[in-house]
């Protein structure tokens, strides 16, 4: 699997939550839209299935960029080794797959 670099980890972390944000403020077709397909980005980019998986990976991630800053190596681990991947989403009004419970 390609490890994407620490600005697109962040870069996709904002964007999940501020489409969270605004999903749980103002539920439309639009920001369930937009969370979905911010919660996609995060399990393709990390290699996992759920929602609450992707954020796990993707702290991982940024833990793993900050202990090797200054060392040039990539992350290494779960999250780095491939397959194909399915990200299950849920519905628009369930908690996509986080631990909030919505």
């Amino acid at each position: 699997m390609i490890v994407p670099v620490e600005k697109e980890v962040r870069i996709a972390l904002a964007q999940f939550a501020q489409a969270r944000i605004e999903y749980d403020v103002c539920p439309t077709g639009r920001t369930s839209r937009a969370l979905e397909d911010a919660m996609y980005t995060l399990c393709v980019m990390t290699g996992v299935r759920t929602t609450e998986q992707a954020l796990v990976a993707a702290d991982t991630l940024l833990q793993q960029y900050s202990t090797r800053r200054g060392e040039g190596n990539r992350p290494t681990g779960p999250i780095a080794e491939g397959g194909p991947v399915t990200c299950t989403t849920g519905s628009a009004g369930r908690s996509h797959g986080t631990s909030r419970g919505r």
